[in-house]
């Protein structure tokens, strides 16, 4: 029993054991969705949503801890199994907005039957605002425009010698 405690203290188990849950949750709910349809039963229904609900909100806990236990499977890992974790680690990231769209805007959805078309509209409409927002405020890595702001510097000197590319800070003695 000290082990099975002491596994789920470790974040790489807890995702290991919790990564099938938002997949399998909204594999049954979707199933428990076409039967409500057939059976036309409000209450199969709510527990329909309820399940895809359950099954969205958990994909939270299965990113958090991949993300934890990463570094750790990764140090075992040899080059293939790194290449895989990799592959992996992208996919969630993609993927996790799926579940969290379902989890935030699945009330919205009105008939059960256009889940399909809502859902990539949602996912579509999503994808379109972060490209308008990365083409607004583009992010840059320091390594990548590093040349780039010592150019501006040593543009700087030459139009004005009397600056100084040392901060400007008191001596302290």
């Amino acid at each position: 029993m000290n082990t099975f405690v002491q596994h789920l203290n470790a974040p790489e188990y807890m995702h290991v054991l919790l990564n099938p849950v938002p997949v399998y949750g909204l594999a049954f709910g979707t199933f428990a969705l076409v039967f409500a349809l057939l059976l036309r039963n409000h209450r199969v229904t709510i527990a329909a949503l309820v399940l895809v609900f359950v099954g969205a909100i958990s994909a939270w806990p299965v990113y958090h801890y991949g993300e934890a236990g990463y570094d750790r499977v990764k140090a075992m890992s040899d080059p293939g199994g790194e290449r895989w974790l990799d592959e992996h680690m992208v996919r969630g990231e993609k993927l996790i907005w799926t579940f969290y769209v379902l989890a935030a805007k699945g009330h919205q959805l009105r008939d059960v039957s256009k889940v399909k078309t809502w859902l990539f509209t949602t996912l579509h409409r999503e994808f379109l605002e972060s490209r308008r927002h990365q083409s607004r405020f583009p992010h840059f890595e320091l390594a990548q425009v590093d040349a780039e702001l010592l150019l501006e510097v040593v543009d700087r000197r030459l139009v004005d010698p009397g600056l100084s590319c040392q901060p400007a800070l008191p001596d302290l003695q």
